[in-house]
């Protein structure tokens, strides 16, 4: 009922960012990868009003769940809290999302065509049509109903057979197609072509036809009036100057010749007149047959398309498109020659074809050099990653050569300077048996006494910290135990560690992989003494899957994270930060930082559990 975590299934980790330290923790402080939760709100109106609360929810990664949050009772019929559920319905809503698009384009696809669909029931009679459907017949509102029959009572009387025909035929074949007149509400004529195709059950029995319909009043009404105007095109024809149009009888000798042809050609119209009209060929097309072919195609498909150099009456050439075309259906029938002079464009295009062969020989020997430049820089970045390796097998071998520094020193002060300080205590002691009545004296060996003591612990305290030999003999989590417990004593902040997945034998990591999560934890914990004036910190040690990872979390003063490099420079944190991310690259691992200015700060470290370091350590 306090809103706080007491249980958590494995999927929860898809929508909560949830370690097993959360439990116990408050709602309202985990976070969520949904947008705009309110999922503390929606838990308070559960205990308020003991109903379940149910809505759809996404998160910043475009996924979307059923949310149902419902009133959690024990047996005794209890309200204990409240259970959240997430059910994963991602697919479903991107279904919905592409249906509702595909209705939409389909709408628009028809109202921009000015089509209206219809659904016909051939076992009912009855038809669903759209409103563009129902304006083509005449109605600005939907009619509520429709079918063949009522198609029937809308059809101009001289169209009915036409139609009945239509529809027999789709019947047999599944396709429907006509074009008939109808009569519109208010008494007006019009032409309209219907499309459909017809469905059949098992039974080969026809059961839905669906199609659409057109509306085809303009186009009728403008085939008439480009009817009419056809002679007056021609008369347009005649007076175009930029095109030279002629006509020939059946074999090509030339009829009728325009200005246009006058002006590009050179021949005067009584000039052209009888004139075959293979003179305007060159005398290399006329031998390959060029002018004969080009009628036999306009006659066999009605129209022939060229485009070549000509000839002109005083011998010169020009490059012109042209299309021959057969005036009429009977073997009797000449042709229509419509040319447009092209030589300027064609000059360009020769200009433009020539600098484009120049820009690609020009392309192609950048090309050349280009490829030399780049193996040149991929010969230089294989260097430059062999330098980046050679140095990181030099930062593993400085970390092999410092935990080698440190276990010598730590037995050196061990063994040497820990035996010389207690045979100092052992001759104190015996200093102090002889002090006899002077009081004074005893009381300056005593103090003496009290200082070799603090001394001789400090000295263990610091051979312990530089390498414990509980990291060698007994393992990470061991020696991680130990080393929280006598850092919390020895600084006087309560601390408290916590493992998971870990122990001995088999499942002990390899001896660097224990040592660079040491070190991180060492020194995560060195800064918290130092800079975070904590009252509380937490170490948490876990395998999860591949990896080990290691959590490191107090209430201190924090940082902001936006200007953690500089907060780091200003207390000397920064080659500490450094070292850890260091260490951990070297196993293939990293190490994280999250922190703000009042709540603490939080040290992720990540490293493969089969890691092994560059350059290889000692403790191989």
């Amino acid at each position: 009922r306090g809103l706080r975590v007491k249980f958590y299934t494995p999927r929860a980790r898809d929508i909560f960012n949830l370690i097993p330290a959360d439990v116990g923790r408050p709602l309202a402080d985990l976070t969520s990868k949904l947008e705009g939760d309110g999922l503390v709100e929606d838990a308070e109106q559960v205990l308020e009003r003991l109903r379940t609360v149910e809505r759809e929810v996404r998160t910043r990664g475009g996924d979307w769940f059923l949310m149902r949050q419902l009133p959690y009772r024990t047996s005794e019929d209890r309200i204990e809290g409240v259970v959240l559920t997430f059910l994963d319905i991602t697919r479903r809503m991107r279904a919905e999302e592409s249906l509702r698009e595909a209705r939409e384009s389909l709408d628009f696809a028809l109202a921009a065509a000015s089509l209206g669909a219809w659904d016909v029931d051939l076992t009912t009679g009855r038809a669903r049509t759209s409103l563009r459907h129902n304006q083509i017949f005449g109605y600005s509102e939907p009619v509520a109903a429709w079918g063949p029959d009522v198609l029937r009572e809308h059809l101009f009387p001289d169209d009915l057979d036409k139609f009945e025909r239509a529809f027999d035929h789709a019947m047999e074949t599944g396709t429907l197609d006509f074009e008939v007149r109808v009569l519109w509400p208010d008494g007006s004529v019009h032409w309209i072509h219907d499309l459909g195709r017809v469905l059949y059950d098992d039974a080969r029995r026809p059961v839905r036809m669906a199609g659409i319909t057109a509306d085809l009043t303009d186009r009728k009404e403008m085939n008439g009036l480009l009817l009419a105007s056809e002679e007056r095109m021609r008369l347009l024809l005649d007076s175009a100057e930029d095109y030279a149009i002629f006509s020939t009888d059946p074999a090509g000798r030339i009829q009728s010749w325009n200005a246009g042809a006058e002006r590009i050609i050179g021949y005067a119209a009584d000039e052209a007149a009888g004139l075959h009209a293979s003179v305007i060929f060159t005398p290399e097309d006329r031998a390959l047959g060029a002018d004969e072919w080009e009628m036999e195609t306009a006659r066999a498909e009605g129209r022939a398309v060229d485009e070549r150099w000509h000839l002109r009456k005083d011998g010169s050439r020009f490059y012109a498109s042209g299309v021959l075309s057969r005036l009429g259906d009977a073997p009797d029938s000449g042709f229509v020659k419509v040319m447009r002079d092209l030589t300027a464009q064609k000059r360009t295009e020769d200009e433009l074809r020539r600098a484009h062969e120049e820009m690609e020989q020009r392309v192609s020997e950048r090309t050349d050099e280009l490829s030399r430049t780049v193996e040149a820089m991929l010969a230089e970045v294989k260097e430059r990653r062999a330098a980046e390796e050679h140095a990181r097998q030099l930062v593993g071998q400085l970390v092999t050569a410092q935990e080698d520094e440190r276990r010598r020193i730590s037995r050196d002060l061990h063994d040497q300077l820990g035996q010389q300080l207690t045979a100092l205590r052992l001759q104190l002691d015996s200093l102090r048996g002889r002090c006899g009545p002077d009081e004074e004296l005893c009381r300056e060996v005593e103090r003496i006494q009290t200082l070799a003591a603090a001394i001789d612990g400090e000295v263990d305290f610091l051979a312990w910290e530089l390498r414990p030999t509980a990291l060698d003999d007994l393992g990470l989590t061991a020696a991680l135990a130990n080393f929280v417990d006598e850092w919390s004593n020895h600084y006087h902040v309560p601390a408290e560690f916590h493992a998971a997945g870990f122990g001995s034998g088999t499942l002990r990591l390899p001896p660097q992989v224990e040592t660079c999560l040491y070190r991180i934890a060492q020194e995560a914990l060195n800064n918290i003494y130092k800079h975070a004036q904590a009252a509380r910190v937490s170490v948490i040690l876990e395998r999860r899957g591949p990896d080990a990872v290691l959590v490191v979390e107090d209430d201190g003063v924090g940082f902001d994270s936006a200007d953690a490099g500089v907060w780091a420079v200003e207390r000397g944190l920064g080659l500490g930060l450094v070292g850890m991310r260091e260490r951990a690259a070297l196993l293939g691992g990293s190490v994280e930082f999250e922190s703000e200015a009042g709540k603490g700060t939080t040290v992720f470290a990540r490293v493969p559990t089969t890691a092994r370091a560059e350059g290889g350590t000692r403790d191989e």
